[in-house]
């Protein structure tokens, strides 16, 4: 069990650096600060990075509240996700993304599939606890 501990501190590590990548490049690649979806993408970084330290805070301490609360956070992240990608290859929004359609489309797709990796691995272990061996091998390591 500790191994998809650790399986799993790795894929919340891999969504942060998909999501902080997406976002970024959105950020200066394709927003002004005249936009309206300027603060809304701001705002959504910090919103979304507690959320998956929210996930490894929940998975350490075995808490099953916090647990669904990611799931929430995860699908929030999820419809976030699809409406970027319908806005991206929207035909009317063609010429705003016509050189960064494809970075935009993988990071966006990298981070959807880690989405659904995290979901994967939280909820195939929601049942067995995650962290009762983590807890043994720090004693024995003490």
């Amino acid at each position: 069990m500790f191994r998809w501990y650790q399986i799993f501190i790795v894929v919340i590590k891999l969504d942060i650096f998909f999501f902080l990548g997406f976002s970024i490049q959105f950020l200066v690649l394709i927003l002004h600060s005249g936009d309206i979806e300027y603060p809304l993408t701001i705002l959504a970084l910090p919103f979304t990075c507690l959320v998956l330290f929210l996930a490894i805070y929940a998975v350490r301490h075995e808490s099953r509240q916090l647990m669904f609360a990611f799931f929430g956070g995860l699908a929030a992240g999820t419809a976030y996700f699809i409406f970027k990608l319908i806005r991206i290859w929207d035909l009317s929004q063609s010429s705003k993304y016509r050189y960064t359609k494809d970075f935009l489309t993988v990071f966006g797709r990298l981070e959807w599939l880690v989405y659904f990796l995290s979901l994967f691995f939280l909820w195939s272990n929601l049942k067995t606890e995650l962290m009762l061996d983590a807890h043994k091998i720090e004693k024995i390591v003490v």
